[in-house]
């Protein structure tokens, strides 16, 4: 392209040039305006040196200006570029036209057309600029959309897992929890079982100790409490229902056959009651216990709710002391409750056994 500007360049300048140029071959020999100097001026003003080659020591199309070769002009322009100190005109560096040698201007053309030619496709390249901007602009925020999304998606991957090991953590705590509760409740039965048990060791070496049996024991349990003489007191005067008119003088454990002998039928319900007796009695009682051999007349054995019931008939011999047994009866009540103050009777000997003999004398 820059070829065949230059060639109609040449024919331009053939029909337009002073007369006292002699043909076209010499446009190379035309010294060049300095660049921004007016075409049109008379006073322009040429490079300074040769008049062929405008002191720039090369022509467009020859190389070396023939003028120049040789001359003192020459030589310091190659001792200068040898010495990397060059001031001459380098009309073959890409930077410089080779029309114009980089003045811009060609005389009798005005602006060179070889310049212009290159001016008009970079402004064209300037115009597309914007859009490649905009589309690199474009490119460049897809690709940040993308490597958004990749990041959110990341972080929310890292959030679902984070959320799954608390939820990993919970679970394991609340069963770790569960098992430590397991293992205290446990503890605590144990502890209560081992409790349990010392009392009961405990309470067979005092009877073993003082001579009472397991069975005596039992049986004093099976109702109320009557265990021993700190609990009878207690009892006997709870029974009295709030009138505390006597109180027991003295006490004795009684064992004897009927122990092993008494048996709780079914719907029954073992009852400790109270059973008045004449001075004379007392013996036979002790040994062989409340039998119908003695009670049958009165149609069976009977006992009381309440103790002061049965003073009357410990005193119906007139004696000055009175005595009563305390004993365990299997009353035929068939799931029914038993009655404050209520007297029972039983049919046969096997259903009441002795415990306790009382003294009862009246309160002071």
């Amino acid at each position: 392209r820059q070829s065949s500007l230059i060639c109609a360049l040449q024919s331009s300048i053939s029909h337009t040039q002073d007369p006292g140029m002699a043909k076209v071959g010499d446009l190379a020999k035309r010294p060049r305006l300095v660049d921004g100097d007016d075409a049109d001026d008379d006073d322009n003003i040429f490079l300074d040196g040769c008049d062929v080659c405008g002191g720039s020591l090369r022509v467009v199309g020859f190389g070396d200006c023939p003028k120049c070769v040789g001359t003192e002009r020459s030589l310091a322009s190659a001792s200068n570029a040898a010495s990397g100190n060059c001031s001459a005109i380098d009309v073959d560096t890409p930077k410089s036209c080779e029309l114009c040698l980089g003045a811009k201007r060609v005389r009798g053309l005005g602006q060179c057309p070889l310049c212009t030619a290159q001016q008009d496709v970079a402004s064209s390249q300037q115009h597309l600029d914007p859009d490649r901007q905009l589309a690199a602009a474009l490119s460049i925020t897809a690709k940040d959309e993308e490597r958004m999304i990749v990041s959110d998606r990341k972080m929310a991957e890292a959030i679902l897992a984070e959320e799954r090991e608390t939820q990993a953590r919970s679970e394991l705590q609340t069963k770790l929890d569960r098992t430590l509760a397991d293992v205290l409740s446990k503890e605590e039965q144990h502890e209560a079982q081992l409790k349990a048990l010392s009392s009961e060791l405990d309470e067979a070496r005092t009877r073993a100790s003082s001579g009472v049996s397991d069975a005596w024991h039992r049986l004093a349990t099976l109702d109320e409490d009557v265990s021993d003489e700190t609990k009878l007191p207690a009892f006997f005067h709870r029974r009295q229902q709030g009138q505390r008119a006597f109180t027991i003088e003295w006490c004795s454990r009684v064992e004897n056959c009927r122990l092993d002998a008494f048996t709780a039928g079914q719907g029954s319900r073992p009852t400790l009651l109270f059973h008045g007796t004449p001075e004379r009695n007392v013996g036979n009682i002790m040994a062989a216990g409340l039998l119908m051999e003695f009670c049958g007349g009165c149609g069976g054995i009977f006992g009381a709710m309440n103790p002061q019931t049965s003073l009357g008939y410990s005193q119906k011999s007139g004696d000055q002391r009175h005595f009563m047994a305390v004993a365990v009866y299997d009353l035929p009540l068939a799931g029914a409750g038993v009655q404050e103050g209520a007297a029972y009777s039983v049919p046969k000997d096997d259903a009441v056994a002795v415990l306790w003999l009382l003294k009862i004398s009246k309160m002071t």
